[in-house]
């Protein structure tokens, strides 16, 4: 039998001081039948500044152990986990869930696994921006803010911080008006319609759809990737099934051009192959007819 060790245990560094010394190590305070761990012994002041903090939400109603228990990794975890518990049940789509693991990863390597999410101030935020790599658009930079705002938001709706995080005006998203001045001195990507019946001339059947998909459809990457047999009306020769922002169906026609229908067939069997689409932008004049 292994006797048990006393711990000498430090006492109150002055006669009012609201704590006591916890056999654990740590400075604890009990409060409505619940004890609250303050801060380890070796340092009072900060323990007593916490215990300040968690009564003060204990007094207006709100949980008084969040702060302690929530930290970077949790939170972006938590919210990692039920974003992809999201796109399993078809809420969001696979790209915004690798999305968000992007957005947490940046907040991990900023700030490391262990930092409170309730210490991080607007200054913190500003310093999130400034570290952006310099060869990012400001359509990504955006993007970026967006979806680090959206987890701190998330984390004050499911109650891991008391209060939503003030960003400061260092921590805004790029304005529209310099995502168009920054768009136009950038050439334009564009595709003539010499050079898309180039690569239609070239290009394997499959490649030759997932081209017309977003000549004539306006098809992305992740449309394509999603695109299923029955979508597509083979006898009546059209598709009404769509993709944009707002979800909503846009009816094309696929028929109207015969080399088209004969160049979708592949896709019937062929569907794990739409998934390496790239993007093409053309210009309303360059959407080619492929009879011609």
């Amino acid at each position: 039998m292994v006797a048990k060790q006393e711990s000498s245990k430090p006492s109150k560094p002055r006669p009012d001081f609201p704590l006591y010394a916890h056999s654990r190590g740590y400075w604890c305070k009990s409060y409505g039948g619940t004890k609250y761990n303050c801060g380890p012994w070796a340092d009072p002041s900060a323990a007593e500044r916490k215990w300040l903090e968690i009564k003060s939400r204990l007094d207006r109603g709100e949980p008084g152990n969040v702060v302690s228990e929530a930290t970077v990794k949790s939170m972006c975890n938590l919210y990692q986990k039920e974003q992809n518990r999201r796109a399993e049940m078809g809420d969001l789509s696979p790209a915004h869930a690798r999305e968000v693991r992007g957005y947490c990863v940046h907040l991990l390597r900023h700030f490391g696994p262990t930092r409170e999410i309730a210490t991080i101030r607007k200054e913190d935020f500003a310093a999130i921006k400034s570290g952006f790599p310099v060869q990012w658009t400001l359509r990504s930079q955006r993007n970026h803010i967006l979806g680090i705002r959206s987890i701190f938001k998330w984390a004050w709706q499911n109650d891991l911080v008391p209060e939503q995080p003030k960003y400061g005006r260092l921590f805004s998203v790029p304005t529209k008006r310099a995502m168009r001045n920054e768009n136009a001195d950038k050439p334009r990507k564009l595709f003539s319609a010499a050079q898309i019946r180039s690569l239609l001339k070239e290009s394997r059947p499959q490649m030759r759809a997932m081209i017309l998909l977003g000549i004539n459809a306006a098809y992305g990457n992740d449309d394509c990737s999603e695109l299923r047999d029955n979508w597509i009306d083979w006898d009546n020769q059209e598709s009404t099934w769509g993709h944009d922002t707002l979800l909503t169906p846009r009816k094309w026609p696929v028929g109207s051009r015969r080399q088209f229908v004969r160049s979708l067939q592949p896709l019937r069997y062929r569907n794990e192959l739409l998934c390496r689409l790239g993007s093409l932008k053309v210009c309303a004049a360059s959407v080619i007819d492929p009879e011609r």
